[in-house]
């Protein structure tokens, strides 16, 4: 072997283990990272709270109310001055009276900012002439009464967390010279003074406990006016097309423009946003869409944010024809995260939606109260056709009269409706005559092919036909309309019928896994689930537990289940449930779990296969049927030839 080749198999030696080396570094590599972790416990998470109260002068307590008085000057002599009382006073113009004292304490514990304002009220009890209002000017005036002050919306104090102001302020009130013969004789008593405090959603300007300085009071008190078509255009995004409301007269305008006869927008295919908490601080409101007129087809979205002072009278709302309520008529519609508050008078009243076809209402809230003079009354919705409502409450109190629906949440809903995690807080009241009126903490009347879902009811309810889902349930097909999950703490009072869920269920009617509690009490009958079952469809009872007190004005027809049975019922009990049957009218009983306390089978040998005892037989003449565990009991009698006699044994 020469040199040559010597070198030429070193060389290539070489390039071997090199590319050895290689292969074993890439394994390394790919298999054999080098990792380390490192962590450490942090401190607890605790969210700051906001609360601002009106205190006395003199006292921490919280001021109920502020009085006006007439203030003498303190005479030069040192005597006390003289002081008028507010009920003995009478305004003029260029008269100057002034309220008690009072402070401001911040009982949270995060810094705030804060303005006063006069808002109308919206107790009905306590209306007036509001437009004394627009000649009367108020002032905020610091620890001297007898100073001019400031104007009370140019005003803003500051108060650290946890404190109260070392200052004592005053509301004065100064009638203007130029009110004119038109104000004589005009009396109001519904004004409220309003403390609003605020903060940045988050800190720009300030990390330790001093108020922010540029923050934003997230609220528009609006005084009646209407934007102009201008502004409106100003506020829409034509091309994400989107609608930023963060006024009352931009909410007034947009009414205006869905309510116009000769140039209508239904905004069908744009998103209403709210930004801003808005005051619409009495005034008359005009539903944005009418029942036989223009509807509103869009999405709005309040985006968490809430309408207060929300007012429709009587009278406003006799120029309209039918359903008032935030929004009078929806079609195709999607209403989202928004708060009312205030009343609403009116023939068919609502807080959110008066008619709504197609539409959707998600994460709404009504607090408002609601009066129906002729017709329909609720929550969130008059009258729902073909619609879905998820994750709504409603806590203001709703009354209507005659023969009509009234409910927390749907008065009337009609076929087709799904309604999911919604609450009803409020008293449901259907006064005068009949004994066909309804009312139900979600339904007044339910209609078929209808689901409710994990809802629940603690207000009281109280109608001819009363329960705590719906005063009235009707099907067309076996167990069609469905109720799951439902809980009922509230007092149902009904002067025919009451039922914990239904009050009158007819056609296929199906209770599943409710819990009710509270009372149940009818005049006529009450049931624990049902005040009466009826029709040619299957209802059913699963699942249910039934803690309330259930009692009925006439004998035995109260049931811990059903008070009156009757129709086609399919019964499947808890053995732990204490459970029982009023009467028995003309049924069809199917029946899975645990008997009724109150049924008693004996066999027969002759006439039909059984023997029953323990029920009220209401209409001799009937056929009677009971199936337990595949064994058919019959009773059928005549007035003149009954193969028994019917006993009650445990109702």
């Amino acid at each position: 072997m020469n040199n040559n080749q010597k070198a030429t198999k070193r060389a290539l030696l070489t390039s071997v283990m090199a590319l050895v080396m290689c292969v074993v570094m890439l394994v390394g590599t790919t298999f054999a990272w080098f990792t380390d972790t490192a962590s450490t416990g942090v401190n607890k998470i605790v969210s700051g709270n906001l609360k601002v109260d009106i205190i006395g002068a003199n006292s921490e307590a919280h001021l109920e109310k502020l009085n006006f008085t007439k203030k003498v000057d303190t005479p030069t002599d040192g005597s006390a001055a003289e002081v008028t009382p507010a009920a003995d006073i009478l305004w003029e113009p260029g008269c100057r009276y002034v309220t008690e004292g009072f402070r401001i304490a911040n009982k949270g514990n995060l810094a705030l900012k804060w303005k006063a304002q006069v808002n109308k009220g919206t107790t009905v009890a306590n209306e007036g002439n509001f437009d004394l209002l627009d000649v009367i000017d108020f002032y905020l005036v610091k620890n001297d009464k007898n100073n001019e002050g400031t104007r009370l919306n140019e005003f803003t104090g500051t108060l650290e967390a946890k404190k109260t102001s070392e200052d004592v302020y005053y509301i004065k009130g100064v009638m203007k010279t130029s009110a004119g013969n038109d104000y004589q004789g005009l009396t109001l008593d519904g004004i409220t003074i309003t403390v609003y405090a605020t903060q940045l959603a988050s800190e720009f300007d300030s990390f330790n406990n001093t108020y922010d300085e540029n923050a934003e009071y997230p609220i528009d008190t609006w005084n009646g006016g209407i934007a102009s078509a201008d502004e409106l255009k100003v506020a829409t995004d034509n091309t994400n097309k989107v609608v930023t409301v963060d006024s009352g007269r931009l909410l007034a305008a947009l009414a205006q423009s869905v309510n116009d006869i000769n140039d209508s927008k239904d905004y069908s295919d744009y998103t209403i946003k709210l930004t801003k908490n808005l005051d619409l601080n009495g005034n008359e409101w005009t539903p944005i869409g009418q029942k036989n007129g223009n509807k509103f087809k869009g999405i709005f979205d309040g985006q968490g944010y809430t309408v207060t002072g929300l007012k429709i009278s009587e009278e406003k709302a006799a120029a309209f024809d039918g359903y008032v309520a935030f929004f009078g008529a929806t079609e195709g519609a999607t209403i989202k995260n928004l708060t009312v508050a205030g009343s609403v008078t009116g023939k068919e009243a609502a807080g959110i939606v008066g008619k709504g076809v197609n539409t959707t209402l998600e994460n709404c809230h009504n607090k408002a109260t609601i009066t129906a003079t002729e017709s329909k009354a609720a929550g969130i919705v008059a009258s729902l056709d073909k619609g879905t409502l998820k994750n709504c409450t409603n806590s203001g109190a709703i009354t209507t009269k005659g023969a009509w629906p009234a409910a927390g949440i749907v008065a009337w809903c009609n076929p087709n409706a799904a309604i999911e995690n919604c609450q009803n807080f409020g008293d449901v009241t259907v006064t005068g005559i009949g004994d066909t009126s309804q009312a139900g903490g979600i339904c007044g009347n339910l209609g078929n092919n209808s689901t409710v879902t994990n809802c629940s009811n603690s207000g009281k309810i109280s109608a001819s036909l009363a329960g705590g889902v719906a005063g009235r349930a009707k099907g067309a097909d076996a167990q069609q309309i469905q109720i799951v999950n439902f809980t009922n703490t509230g007092s149902i009072v009904a002067s025919n019928i009451a039922g914990g869920v239904v009050g009158d269920a007819q056609n296929g009617v199906k209770a599943e896994n409710c819990t009710i509690n509270g009372t149940v009490s009818g005049t006529k009958a009450a049931g624990g689930i049902f005040g009466s079952t009826r029709g040619n469809a299957q209802s059913a009872v699963t699942g249910c537990t039934i803690g309330a007190t259930v009692s009925s004005d006439t004998a035995n027809r109260a049931g811990k289940v059903v008070g009156i049975l009757g129709g086609i019922l399919e019964l499947n009990l808890d053995a732990a449930t204490d459970s029982d049957i009023g009467c028995f009218k003309g049924a069809t009983l199917t029946i899975t779990g645990k008997t009724p306390n109150n049924i008693v089978f004996t066999q027969i040998t002759t006439g039909f296969k059984g023997d029953i005892n323990g029920f009220v037989h209401e209409n001799i003449g009937l056929t009677e049927t009971i199936k337990i565990d595949g064994v058919t009991y019959y009773y059928h009698g005549t007035t003149t030839n009954p193969y028994y006699t019917w006993s009650v044994t445990n109702s």
